[in-house]
């Protein structure tokens, strides 16, 4: 078996909420924008148990969607997932009760913006569903255990989302 479907969650992840987190996504936002992704393209977790290191890379990506009640353009800093040569975020919102305001901006224009580092431009966002999904989500909470401890703490499915970019 691989060793990354082995890990253990860390149960004490850090999960800043309201005002706080709202900081900081302003803030990761501001910094990577000035930066081009030099700073804010890779943030630093708690590693799961029983890892080598205290500490695990997790990269982010700009997201920006249009909002569809406002119409207005909304970015936000998210994690993302490489599998198989595929872009993935997660709909987490830290395991809350409802999906991020993203998701449902994108499920209704799935035409969004994408910003990994230096690189940007136009992407298509699709949801996993079926088998599509169910392999997906083996295999990425398997890498990152602290999303089933979130999807065990919610009664809605955490969507998984493909960002396809085009060119």
């Amino acid at each position: 078996m691989d060793m990354a479907r082995e890990r253990k969650a860390n149960k004490q992840y850090l999960t800043p909420k309201g005002k706080t987190l709202a900081w900081i996504t302003r803030t990761h936002l501001r910094l990577y924008r000035w930066t081009g992704g030099l700073l804010g393209k890779t943030v630093f977790q708690m590693s799961e148990q029983g890892s080598r290191f205290p500490v695990r890379a997790m990269k982010i990506l700009l997201l920006t969607t249009t909002g569809r009640k406002s119409g207005l353009k909304r970015t936000v800093p998210l994690p993302y997932f490489e599998y198989d040569g595929r872009i993935f975020i997660v709909g987490s919102f830290a395991g809350g009760a409802k999906h991020p305001a993203w998701y449902h901006n994108l499920r209704d224009d799935p035409k969004v913006h994408a910003q990994i580092g230096f690189a940007k431009g136009p992407a298509v966002a699709r949801a996993l569903e079926g088998e599509d999904r169910e392999y997906y989500w083996a295999v990425f909470s398997g890498d990152w255990p602290r999303y089933r401890i979130y999807q065990e703490g919610t009664p809605r499915q955490i969507p998984l989302v493909e960002i396809g970019i085009r060119d």
